[in-house]
């Protein structure tokens, strides 16, 4: 749902880290209880810009405001700007 004052990015996050959470308590990985923040350890207001790709490797990091680049699992990656993508476009699930 669309709120007043919320960026693009955070939107686009905010979609993103739904799908993750979704994703997570299909694997096991995430009790259906537990919030998405507590899987990626970080909230949607923390998030700067959403990559989908890393050199060859699609998927989907969220860098956050920190500088700490965070993948769809929650696991911390590699933060050198020059290995990622910005794209706002449209992400496959499939990515997640």
């Amino acid at each position: 749902m669309w709120r007043r004052g919320r960026s693009l990015v955070e939107l686009q996050a905010a979609d993103l880290m739904k799908e993750c959470q979704k994703n997570a308590i299909e694997r096991g990985d995430l009790a259906p209880g537990d919030s998405v923040e507590k899987y990626l350890g970080f909230s949607v207001t923390d998030v700067s810009m959403v990559h989908r790709d890393k050199g060859t490797e699609h998927g989907v990091w969220f860098r956050l405001d920190d500088g700490r680049v965070i993948d769809a699992q929650g696991k911390e990656c590699d933060p050198d700007r020059e290995l990622y993508f910005a794209d706002l476009g449209d992400v496959d699930p499939g990515d997640l």
